[in-house]
């Protein structure tokens, strides 16, 4: 036998003696013995194996190792080629290689060890090799494969041209050694490329499915997106529709909303329209009278009236009293007739100045509180033109600045273009 079984028993060897320590190893040459015929009486099954076996390379192949009671051997062992196969004749036994013989066995008897082992359909596969283990006395497959040139050992016939056989055998040997190399060469490249095409395949196979998954993760994110854009230009347009919808309406409803401003003011300057305000009255100057009363008895007393004018109604402020170093409440009074109440204002604005028990009083028509704030933005064009010459102005009703000058009338309802006028007339 050559070297494929003797290196595959190399490696499993440890287990094999650890599983079997009483066992020894064959003391004859490695062979797969194919009939026992110790007293040579079959001699026609020697004839013909002259003929057709004797010088011939076969090649063996053994696909397990099996360990029992009896020893170890390669069997399931060794497989025949199909010229052997006729030639084997143990019935009772299969064809194998004796590795190891158990304590008080023959080597003969692992044959049909091998056969019964044979026939066992489930066995616990080992890795290859396996960790040394605990000595048992069950049977257990070890999964090989190996392929070795086997050639007849019998003796060669003694004639002149025994060395030419021999050299011929070595030769024979020989090639099949080759052959059986290339063959394995052939078999490994085969192997290695096969296994890079599994990988191959398996990776790419893995990719494609990452990036299927990928695509499919990005295609649905995508379709959402692009369904949700859809959904916000829909929503954009109606929205811009509705919002120029709401400007126009707005500039509408905010036209409405200046004329009833302008309405509204306008009703309550009405409604005051016959109210004067007076300020700087000392807190406490009306005590001991109606309201009505002193309103009217001042009045009179400080225009120099012919009359009492009719007072409807006279009061302070609506706000609390102030303390003796802050500015008192200002008087708010309705006087029953116009005409009244445009006299007392003319002879106030003429007076320039009108006092009351030594105080300076200030008498103002009663505005309201918007057409106050909109005068007041003409204070500064006012001062502008105040004693310049051939200028004369005054402020209409609610919010207008009328300006006479060099025989000519202005009228500004815009302070700053009021401001502009008299700064290019007379400089800032």
């Amino acid at each position: 036998m050559k070297s494929g079984i003797r290196d595959l028993y190399a490696k499993w060897k440890p287990w094999l003696t650890k599983m079997r320590p009483e066992c020894q190893e064959s003391r004859e040459s490695w062979h797969c013995t194919m009939m026992y015929d110790e007293e040579g009486q079959n001699e026609e099954y020697e004839a013909m194996w002259d003929e057709h076996v004797t010088r011939t390379q076969y090649s063996l192949k053994t696909i397990d190792f099996i360990v029992g009671p009896q020893g170890a051997a390669a069997a399931k062992a060794v497989q025949l080629p199909k010229q052997l196969e006729q030639w084997y004749q143990i019935p009772e036994a299969a064809p194998h290689v004796s590795l190891l013989i158990g304590q008080g066995f023959e080597s003969k008897e692992l044959g049909p060890m091998v056969k019964e082992a044979s026939k066992v359909k489930q066995w616990t596969q080992l890795n290859m090799p396996p960790k040394p283990r605990k000595p048992t006395d069950q049977a257990a497959l070890a999964p090989v494969s190996a392929s070795d040139p086997a050639t007849e050992d019998a003796p060669a016939e003694n004639t002149q041209d025994t060395g030419n056989v021999a050299i011929l055998s070595a030769i024979s040997s020989l090639r099949f050694e080759i052959r059986s190399i290339k063959s394995d060469i052939g078999d490994i490249i085969d192997s290695k490329i096969e296994q890079l095409a599994v990988a191959i395949r398996g990776e790419l196979t893995a990719f494609q499915q990452e990036a299927s998954s990928a695509i499919s993760a990005v295609k649905i994110t995508v379709d959402e997106h692009a369904s949700k854009l859809a959904g916000l230009e829909a929503n954009a347009s109606t929205s811009s529709d509705t919002v120029a919808k709401l400007e126009q309406e707005m500039g509408r409803l905010k036209q409405v909303v200046e004329q009833l401003s302008d309405k509204c003011m306008d009703l309550e300057g009405r409604s005051r329209r016959q109210n004067i305000r007076i300020l700087h009255i000392k807190e406490g100057a009306e005590s001991g009278m109606k309201p009505r009363d002193f309103i009217a008895q001042l009045l009179m007393e400080t225009l120099s009236l012919d009359n009492l004018p009719l007072v409807d109604r006279a009061h302070r402020a609506l706000r609390n009293r102030p303390a003796d170093d802050e500015p008192p409440r200002a008087f708010i009074i309705r006087l029953h007739y116009t005409h009244e109440m445009e006299e007392i204002l003319r002879k106030a604005a003429k007076m320039q100045q009108v006092t009351f028990r030594g105080q300076r009083i200030n008498i103002f028509p009663d505005y309201p509180p918007a057409v106050v704030k909109r005068r007041a933005l003409f204070k500064r064009a006012r001062e502008l033109l105040k004693d310049k010459p051939g200028v004369k102005y005054g402020l209409q009703y609610p919010a207008k600045l009328r300006v006479s000058y060099n025989g000519k009338e202005h009228y500004f309802t815009d302070p700053d273009k009021a401001v502009k006028f008299a700064e290019n007339c007379f400089g800032s």
